[in-house]
């Protein structure tokens, strides 16, 4: 029973990355990845995730 309960917990994770990563524009395979791994705490991980490629501008 508790193995049933911690792989509901990772799906739930998996596809919350997933649909949350997909919102932003992020790459969805290593986000629901990265939600099998850590489970929920991915979640504030993808929350907080920007595009690959995306720099904040200097002003000098």
């Amino acid at each position: 029973m508790p193995l049933l309960v911690l792989l509901v917990i990772s799906l739930v994770s998996m596809l919350l990355c997933y649909l949350i990563a997909r919102f932003k524009g992020v790459k969805v395979i290593k986000w629901v990845v990265w939600g099998a791994l850590l489970g929920p705490l991915a979640i504030p991980f993808v929350l907080f995730a920007k595009k690959e490629g995306t720099q904040l501008s200097k002003n000098n």
